[in-house]
């Protein structure tokens, strides 16, 4: 959605774009993830290689799971890319209003884990 050269079929709250802007430019991005732009949404591709590493590792359920998976293939060294897509919105689903604080208590998890050495990254 956020990917230069993204569209979306409806436009988004100004609330939603703020919170969304908040929480990645100065919380995730920073923490965890400086070479990706909307973790949540995107459509995420691996190899079998990768696959194996991260998700034997991978722990967090939910929405930060998101977030531990492109974690790891960042701890891995492994090369992510970013397209642009066409997003189409499905209004019969919502976030709760408690998400921007439930991603960033992931993330700090997360973050925390890897700095820990949790994930034994070691193969």
């Amino acid at each position: 959605r956020t990917h230069k050269g993204s569209r979306t079929d409806s436009p988004r709250a100004v609330a939603q774009l703020a919170v969304e802007f908040i929480n990645h430019h100065l919380f995730l991005g920073p923490l965890l993830l400086k070479n990706v732009s909307d973790a949540f949404c995107s459509f995420k591709a691996f190899t079998d290689d990768a696959a194996e590493k991260i998700f034997a590792r991978a722990i967090v359920p939910g929405w930060g799971f998101d977030l531990e998976i492109l974690a790891l293939a960042n701890a891995f060294g492994l090369k992510t890319k970013e397209i642009p897509v066409i997003w189409s919105n499905d209004y019969s689903r919502t976030a709760p209003k408690t998400l921007p604080l439930q991603v960033l208590a992931d993330a700090v998890k997360i973050r925390w884990r890897l700095y820990r050495g949790k994930y034994e990254l070691k193969m």
